[in-house]
């Protein structure tokens, strides 16, 4: 069959069918993606990226303990951040550090620590080493309390973000 060419604008009065299509490059953004409203419009979450943000946090003065956070779901993961923070900051030279394991390995060269330079509130950031994981990874948070001679985070909390690829 000869190709047709068309110069210029097409509106389709009704629905549009073909057995292949090639979008040109930057034609299909966020604006022409309908949002999901139960209907089954939408993209299925099978076919993206997704991110999560897991928070774990103590109820009191932080204690010491270990704990399983995540395990990975899609095909391809990447851990992306890692912060801790506190309502109430440790005082004097209390330290609360958070490590983060895959598969009972770390995976920062710097853990997140809370000390008497972090305020209430603010972000201390781990440094990941390694970021990369798969399906069945599981990551685990170790929070090691050391109260010193000063005062423990209250409330304490660690913030993990995975991007993962679909299943």
């Amino acid at each position: 069959m000869a190709t047709m060419n068309r110069v210029g604008d097409t509106h389709v009065a009704g629905i549009l069918s073909c057995e292949e299509f090639t979008a040109p490059n930057t034609c299909i953004g966020d604006d022409q993606i309908e949002t999901p409203s139960g209907t089954g419009n939408g993209i299925a979450a099978t076919k993206v990226e997704q991110q999560y943000v897991l928070t774990y946090g103590q109820t009191a003065t932080a204690v010491t303990e270990r704990r399983v956070i995540h395990t990975v779901y899609g095909t391809v993961s990447e851990l992306v951040e890692v912060d801790a923070g506190a309502p109430v900051a440790c005082i004097g030279n209390a330290t609360v550090t958070y490590d983060v394991r895959k598969n009972g390995t770390t995976v920062l060269s710097a853990l997140a620590t809370l000390n008497s330079t972090v305020a209430a509130y603010d972000l201390a950031a781990g440094t990941i080493s390694v970021s990369a994981a798969v399906a069945g990874d599981v990551f685990e948070i170790v929070e090691t309390a050391t109260v010193g001679t000063g005062t423990l985070a209250t409330r304490p909390f660690v913030r993990l973000v995975f991007r993962e690829d679909p299943q």
